[in-house]
């Protein structure tokens, strides 16, 4: 993935209010633009796929409200524990790894000032189950091409971590 990539498709999530289909009356069919930003949930998946490396699935899951189910955020020390809680480990890493002061300060806002429900990434209030289709239109708004999923996040913030420290290896491995 390329290093300007990720700016441009969180701008595209930000910056398209969006355009819906008409589904009644003489203009049915026809495409009329909103303000609902429709891509904005996908803004706070990027930045916390991003900044922690977590997986998708932990991300849709994560919660500044510990409960069943759901991957805690701990805004006070600043640690995402990112194996829900009631769930099995599995050979899929998943360490409680610090928040980076930047996406922490984030967090914190959101919560302060009731942005988030029980999740930091929801929809109308509702729980995201995938963010396949919002991701496919971030990308086609942002201009690039070729394979980005959202798993290409994971490995986008282990390529930064490793430029930026010289012991990376025991950096990613750090679990407060």
């Amino acid at each position: 993935m390329n290093p300007a990539s990720k700016p441009r498709q969180l701008t595209a999530c930000l910056g398209d209010s969006g355009t819906q289909v008409i589904h009644r009356g003489i203009r049915t069919g026809l495409m009329q633009a909103n303000a609902k930003f429709p891509l904005k949930h996908l803004a706070r998946f990027l930045l916390i796929a991003l900044y922690t490396g977590t997986r998708s699935g932990a991300v849709l899951t994560a919660s500044p409200y510990p409960g069943e189910g759901r991957s805690y955020v701990d805004l006070e020390r600043g640690i995402f524990y990112r194996l829900a809680e009631g769930a099995r480990e599995t050979n899929k890493r998943q360490p409680p790894v610090p928040i980076p002061p930047r996406l922490l300060a984030h967090m914190r806002r959101w919560v302060d000032r009731d942005m988030v429900g029980p999740l930091f990434v929801e929809r109308q209030g509702k729980p995201i189950q995938s963010v396949k289709t919002a991701f496919e239109s971030a990308t086609r708004l942002a201009g690039l091409e070729g394979k980005v999923v959202p798993h290409t996040l994971r490995h986008r913030e282990e390529h930064l971590v490793k430029s930026m420290h010289d012991d990376s290896r025991e950096f990613m491995n750090t679990a407060p």
